[in-house]
């Protein structure tokens, strides 16, 4: 018996007592009115009694049956709609199974049609490749302990290896006992500038003046003297007698100004700083101090005249930029340097024989876009970069 079945029986039960129910009730009404005995009327009442209370009984089972069947059709209904729901996604697997398949079946034809067609010459250049790759990695492990390359030419990321095959003798740092002496060799007689005398009037022992010279030792001294040369231009006036045309000696560009430095000054402060990478306010010190104060260059002069020598240099660095893209082997690196107190970054390009400087207010992709020299590299150059 399910219990859809158990539910019904209990409900037939339930019907089943109330009309005994009323039944009984009917001929207790009958038995008030005087056609029952009052033995009658207490057996009616215990009857009902007892009835009542399996009506009670049946009806709490009836109740209790019917919510099991109900859960039960309840959970049956979400089984059945679950079914429905894995059908339909087993019909859709499959749809997608069958697409899948033919794309499977697809690329398996385009895949043998490219072995047959390109295999030969996909080994060929994997073989090449892998040559390439080969010959680059030797030269990568390539240093001072295996090679002729020099020391200074080993990578950054390379431990610097000094080939040194003396031992230690236990002896003191220096020249040792019996080593020549190296000193400055004599000036020649026609190279000497200058000299100077150095006489007595008196000996030294005992005061006497009357002295008389048996000959001179002679010292050389190598030493430079730092002289300010204030050099006035004159350029004269002229009026042909012929023409009547007034004219005058031509003035070089160097000369524009009423005053201006000179170009042995220029040079100095240029060296001090592209060579020395002196900042400004320490040149234009340095400069104050060789020359006593007399020659004081301003900031703006000093930056003013190194903009125009690297106006000038535009030209030769177009052509090195030109030159390194040719190269097989280009070197790159970026370094952090301030700009007005600023991070900034200087990016070098270069081989072992050119270098081209760029630098930006940041490092990023804009400024190697606009240094425009990557971007010109053909397939064959390898670019070499430092990695942090």
């Amino acid at each position: 018996m399910d219990l859809k079945e158990a539910y019904e029986k209990r409900r037939q039960e339930v019907l089943s007592l109330q009309r005994q129910v009323k039944k009984l009730e009917k001929q207790l009404d009958q038995a008030d009115k005087g056609l029952y005995t009052p033995e009658e009327k207490v057996a009616f009442l215990k009857q009902i009694n007892r009835l009542s209370q399996d009506l009670r009984k049946t009806q709490k089972e009836r109740d209790h049956y019917h919510g099991l069947w109900d859960k039960e059709r309840n959970r049956n209904l979400y089984v059945d709609f679950g079914r429905k729901n894995l059908e339909e996604e087993n019909a859709e697997l499959k749809k997608e199974n069958a697409a899948m398949k033919a794309e499977l079946e697809r690329l398996r034809k385009k895949v043998s049609f490219l072995e047959e067609t390109g295999g030969r010459a996909a080994a060929e250049k994997i073989k090449a490749l892998s040559d390439e790759v080969c010959r680059l990695t030797a030269i990568l492990n390539n240093d001072g302990t295996n090679s002729g390359t020099p020391t200074s030419q080993t990578p950054i990321s390379k431990k610097k290896v000094i080939p040194n095959s003396r031992e230690k003798s236990g002896r003191k740092k220096g020249g040792q006992p019996g080593h020549a002496k190296h000193t400055l060799a004599a000036i020649p007689e026609g190279e000497v500038t200058d000299s100077e005398n150095h006489e007595l009037d008196a000996c030294p022992c005992c005061g006497s003046s009357d002295i008389t010279g048996t000959g001179h030792d002679e010292k050389d001294e190598l030493d430079y003297e730092v002289h300010v040369v204030k050099k006035r231009h004159r350029f004269f006036r002229y009026r042909c007698n012929d023409c009547g045309k007034e004219f005058r000696s031509p003035v070089p560009l160097n000369l524009k100004e009423s005053c201006q430095y000179g170009a042995s000054l220029q040079a100095m402060v240029l060296s001090l700083l592209d060579l020395g990478f002196v900042s400004v306010n320490r040149v234009k010190r340095i400069v104050g101090g060789f020359f006593s104060g007399q020659l004081d260059p301003c900031g703006a002069f000093i930056i003013g005249m190194q903009k125009k020598a690297a106006r000038k240099l535009e030209g030769f660095a177009a052509q090195v930029r030109q030159e390194l893209t040719k190269v097989f082997v280009l070197y790159w690196d970026d370094t952090v340097i301030f700009i007005n107190t600023q991070r900034s970054c200087m990016r070098f390009y270069g081989t072992e024989k050119l270098a081209l400087f760029k630098a930006h207010s940041s490092k990023g992709r804009e400024g190697i876009d606009e240094d425009g020299l990557l971007g010109l590299l053909g397939t064959q150059t390898f670019v070499m970069t430092t990695i942090p």
